[in-house]
């Protein structure tokens, strides 16, 4: 699990934490304080590699091929990610890339009681 640290925020066009760096990490149906710190939990299996226009961007780390799939550690605002895609990628280290969400999967907590939001 990618464990990210940030403060829940909500505009306009939805909710998100806000993590180290600026990375906005989007949600879908989950209610708490603005600004209030939170621990945004997704499973690497729940990232997709994405255009520009994703609402995550990512710096490559390393690229990990692995059977029928491919390990990718990457470097999101100030934290360290990984995400695993099917299949192969011709991402390399230095590459810039959009990352996707699946927010349906997003597990969120708050950072002071651990407790479920």
């Amino acid at each position: 699990m990618n464990i990210i640290n940030g403060d829940f925020r909500h505009n306009g066009s939805g909710a998100y934490v806000e993590a180290e760096g600026g990375v906005h990490w989007p949600l879908d149906g989950h209610a708490a304080s603005d600004g209030q710190r939170m621990v945004y939990g997704v499973r690497p299996e729940h990232l997709s590699l994405a255009g520009a226009d994703a609402p995550v961007q990512a710096e490559v780390i390393v690229v990990e091929p692995t059977s029928a799939e491919t390990e990718l550690l990457v470097r999101a605002g100030s934290g360290q990610i990984i995400v695993v895609i099917h299949g192969r990628t011709t991402a390399q280290p230095g590459d810039s890339l959009g990352l996707a969400v699946d927010v349906g999967e997003v597990h969120l907590f708050d950072q002071e009681n651990r407790r479920a939001s």
